[in-house]
C-alpha cells in the first residue's frame, strides 16, 4: 500500500537550505513526469467501459493515484510560493531601508558595517528570488500535468485497480489487421513520501 504524502513546508526560504529545496522540487518534478507519462499512455475507453486494452481500468486507477498525490503537492507549492513572494518583498524593503540609512551616516566604521549588512541582505534577496522562481516553475508544470490528467477520466465511475475490464471480442479473437489490446509498460515508480521530504523537522 502506498503511503499518504504529508504536507509541504510553507516557509522553505527561512527554514531550510537552498540545496534541500531544489532537491525537493526535483522530487516533485519526478512525480509530474510520471503523471504525464501515465496520462499519455492511457488507452481509449468507450462510454460503457469497454476498451481494446483489457487492463484499461487498472491503468486509469494508477493514473488517478499519482494525480491525487500531485494535487497535494500543488496545493502546498501554492502556499510556499505565497511565502516566498513575501520573503522577496521583505528583503527588498530591507535593502531600501539600509540604503536610506547609509546616506545619513558620517563615521567610516559605521558606513562600512552598513555596506557589509547590505551585501548580506542582497545575497539573501537573490537567493529568495531564485527559490521563488524555481518553485513557480515547478508549480506551473504541475498545474499543466494535472489539467491534462483531469481531461482523461474513466467513464462513469472511479476506476478500480486490479480489476481488468471486459475484453472485447477483437481482443480475445483478433482478426486480420485488428489491434490487440494489452497492458502498457509501467511508468517509473512514484517516489515515496514526496511531500514529507518537503517538510523540515523544525525551524533553523
Amino acid at each position: 500500500m502506498s503511503q499518504r504524502p504529508a504536507k509541504l513546508d510553507a516557509q522553505p526560504g527561512r527554514r531550510r537550505g537552498t540545496r534541500n529545496l531544489y532537491s525537493d522540487l526535483d522530487n516533485v518534478m519526478r512525480l509530474v513526469r510520471e503523471l504525464e507519462s501515465k496520462t499519455s499512455s492511457l488507452p481509449t475507453v468507450s462510454e460503457d467501459g469497454t476498451s481494446e486494452c483489457r487492463f484499461a481500468e487498472e491503468l486509469y486507477a494508477a493514473k488517478e493515484e499519482v494525480e491525487e498525490k500531485l494535487m497535494e503537492c500543488e496545493r502546498e507549492l501554492g502556499r510556499s510560493l505565497e511565502y516566498l513572494d513575501e520573503e522577496v518583498a521583505c528583503h527588498r524593503r530591507s535593502l531600501a531601508a539600509i540604503g536610506m540609512d547609509i546616506t545619513k551616516l558620517k563615521l567610516k566604521e559605521t558606513v562600512e558595517e552598513y555596506w557589509r549588512a547590505e551585501a548580506a541582505e542582497r545575497d539573501q534577496y537573490h537567493r529568495a528570488m531564485k527559490q521563488r522562481d524555481a518553485t513557480r516553475e515547478v508549480l506551473t508544470r504541475a498545474e499543466a500535468a494535472l489539467r491534462a490528467a483531469r481531461a482523461r477520466k474513466y467513464p462513469g465511475r472511479k476506476p478500480r485497480a486490479g480489476l481488468p475490464g471486459p475484453a472485447p471480442l477483437g481482443y480475445l479473437f483478433p482478426g486480420p489487421g485488428s489491434r490487440v489490446g494489452g497492458a502498457l509498460p509501467p511508468a517509473p515508480s512514484i517516489p515515496t513520501n514526496v511531500v514529507d521530504r518537503l517538510k523540515p523537522p523544525g525551524p533553523w
